[in-house]
């Protein structure tokens, strides 16, 4: 059984909107954020997002994305720790899971639909996205 036939995927298809919420210092129009990153379907949990980072420019970075992505799907507590169980996965730091997944696991990312009442938790290994607009918080 190979791991397709364990993991569940959510498709992302091309031209969806996602937000990513930051206070960093750097020029969005150009500069891929370094992988991995997350973002959401939802500009309500990126504005959450923006005091995680150190910086004097919060904002909330609109994206689409260029290609369709191949997920994993996350629904639950138990998800996350069924793939630490059966993938060797350190699923008590963030940035180390997200590793990881990226470098263990099939698929551009992960996606945890309900983790966040207002929206998804998306987590992509790739910079596949097209910068659309920011919009200033605070």
């Amino acid at each position: 059984m190979d791991d397709d036939d364990i993991l569940q995927f959510y498709h992302l298809h091309s031209g969806t909107v996602v937000y990513h919420g930051t206070s960093l210092e750097f020029d969005e129009t150009y500069e891929a954020l370094d992988a991995p990153f997350w973002v959401s379907d939802s500009m309500t949990v990126a504005e959450e997002f923006v005091t995680w980072n150190e910086g004097n420019h919060p904002r909330v970075i609109t994206y689409k994305t260029a290609q369709d992505m191949r997920l994993v799907l996350i629904n639950d507590r138990n998800d996350i720790l069924e793939l630490g169980e059966r993938f060797g996965i350190d699923m008590y730091s963030p940035q180390d899971m997200a590793s990881d997944v990226c470098s263990m696991l099939p698929g551009d990312g992960w996606i945890i639909p309900y983790n966040y009442p207002s929206g998804a938790d998306i987590m992509l290994c790739f910079f596949n996205l097209e910068y659309v607009r920011t919009d200033p918080v605070g």
